[in-house]
């Protein structure tokens, strides 16, 4: 270990992810920009995401894994760099789609979506899934 009057023998750096909500903001926009989200964060793997009522999240990435997505306005996949590419998304927990909320699982150009869900598909709103696969982990 460095004493007070030795240099420093190298910079470390630990990042610490704890529970929290994701909200997305009132206007939305792309899941991958920090303005798109009312923390200036954007989610992660310990994320609770809401997307309220009037925001349009635009997801434009792949892979993605957090707990739960309750959604009352509108969640979107974008288009594809790859003709034909295939999104996936991991959610840990439950997704729920409340009344007027929306879920567009194919990305413009009819690129496919794959949900790995390991709780519960609750659908009060309107769930586009004609491309999409849900597949359910629940033991």
């Amino acid at each position: 270990w460095p004493t007070p009057n030795s240099p420093c023998p190298g910079v470390f750096s630990l990042a610490y992810i704890v529970p929290n909500t994701a909200t997305a903001s009132a206007i939305g926009g792309l899941w991958s920009s920090p303005t798109s989200w009312a923390s200036g964060f954007v989610p992660n793997a310990l994320s609770s995401v809401v997307i309220p009522a009037g925001s349009t999240i635009t997801i434009d990435q792949n892979n993605l894994s957090f707990v739960d997505l309750t959604i009352s306005g509108t969640a979107q996949w974008i288009s594809s760099t790859v003709t034909g590419a295939a999104h996936s998304v991991n959610i840990n927990g439950n997704m729920l789609i409340n009344p007027g909320g929306i879920y567009h699982g194919t990305g413009v150009g009819g690129a496919s979506t794959t949900i790995n869900l390991f709780g519960n598909f609750t659908n009060n709103g309107y769930a586009n899934l004609s491309v999409t696969s849900v597949i359910f982990k629940r033991c």
